[in-house]
């Protein structure tokens, strides 16, 4: 059940169903894609852009470019994982977060991946990305992946944001000198 929200914020859904559907079917379809080394659905499912960003276990990449020259270089063995976990948030119908918490056989330790997807014109498509190694941690077999109930929206992350006033100037880009 998604959390309700203000009637003056109707866009601001948090976990509508259909969207949560379409996001999960996203997100089994980049799993299956990664697993696979199919490199032109990973490719398709990040925005091809220069402020797409993916920061792996061992890489830093910065722009649509640098990920998929990233992509066409990497072994394609080893990259089977079992997800133990997947969360899917919502909010609104343009905006997605996955969490996905995995293993691989022989590697001991868990693995972490968030994903920030946006629909655009063009379709759903991740715009960052972050995956890293927890070392040691847990062990090499999988968790059983569980749901997790809705959290309901505090009221106070319910209400409209505030203009944030500064009592400094700021120069062109919005910081402060």
């Amino acid at each position: 059940m998604a959390a309700d929200v203000p009637a003056h914020a109707p866009s601001a859904r948090i976990n509508h169903p259909d969207v949560v559907a379409e996001v999960t079917a996203l997100a089994d379809a980049y799993e299956a894609a990664l697993t696979g080394n199919d490199i032109p659905v990973l490719d398709a499912l990040f925005w091809d852009g220069p402020h797409t960003v993916r920061l792996g276990a061992t890489e830093e990449l910065f722009g649509a470019e640098e990920i998929a020259a990233f992509r066409r270089g990497r072994p394609a063995a080893g990259l089977d994982r079992t997800r133990t976990r997947i969360e899917v948030t919502t909010f609104g119908t343009d905006f997605a977060v996955t969490t996905t918490v995995f293993v691989r056989a022989g590697v001991p330790g868990v693995g972490r991946q968030s994903q920030t997807w946006v629909r655009l014109p063009e379709g759903w498509r991740v715009v960052a990305a972050h995956v890293s190694q927890r070392p040691g941690a847990g062990t090499d077999r999988p968790a059983p992946v569980s749901p997790h109930p809705p959290v309901p929206v505090p009221p106070s992350c319910a209400q409209p944001p505030r203009v944030y006033a500064p009592d400094h100037p700021t120069d062109e880009q919005g910081t402060r000198p």
